[in-house]
């Protein structure tokens, strides 16, 4: 199963022409990778997901190949297709919104991990930074709702009943057993309390 797993998320980043001197027909023919058509991209040099197709006004195009180039917005120039991260919907909704648990559209991978993850990961690379980036989003919705009227804390951990302010899937950081950042061990040993 996991070498299935790995072929199917393989032909977004593992294409031929991708490190060709030309731009690639996977990328540069329509339909192009766009979030309409069910793709998302970041930049692997800084993280961002602020990369757009513009039209390359620089040549009078031979191919339609040429018509576009993928621009960081970030960054402040084009960048090569071999510096971007792609994932499409169709694997997404396969394999990672089980992780996730949310929609495509609302996918958010903090920019430090796209970095560690490159421009071309494995499968199981990807699923392993959407848990983590998961459950690091739900641990600091439970913060920032601390003390207000929406907030339906404190909480306590599924595991050994611990009062905490915030979960790290359902539990306080000595039970759960994942991967854990500095922001999951923050979120949980945030204070609430004027003692």
């Amino acid at each position: 199963m996991e070498q299935s797993n790995i072929d199917d998320f393989r032909h977004q980043n593992r294409y031929e022409g991708r490190h060709g001197s030309s731009p690639s027909d996977e990328v540069y023919k329509k339909p192009l990778r766009t979030r309409s058509n069910g793709w998302l991209k970041w930049h692997s040099s800084c993280g961002r997901d602020t990369l757009h197709y513009i039209e390359n006004t620089d040549l009078n195009p031979v191919d339609e190949r040429y018509e576009w180039e993928i621009y960081c917005f970030e960054c402040g120039h084009d960048i090569p297709e071999n510096e971007v991260l792609f994932i499409d919907s169709e694997w997404y909704y396969e394999y990672g919104y089980d992780i996730y648990e949310q929609t495509f559209d609302s996918l958010f991978i903090p920019p430090e991990r796209v970095i560690e993850l490159g421009s071309d990961p494995e499968s199981h690379e990807v699923l392993r930074a959407l848990k983590m980036s998961k459950v690091e989003q739900n641990a600091n919705v439970d913060l920032i709702q601390v003390g207000t009227p929406l907030w339906d804390g404190p909480y306590e951990c599924n595991e050994c009943d611990k009062e905490i302010p915030a979960r790290l899937d359902g539990m306080c950081l000595e039970c759960y057993d994942g991967e854990t950042t500095e922001i999951m061990k923050q979120s949980v040993n945030y204070s609430y309390r004027n003692d």
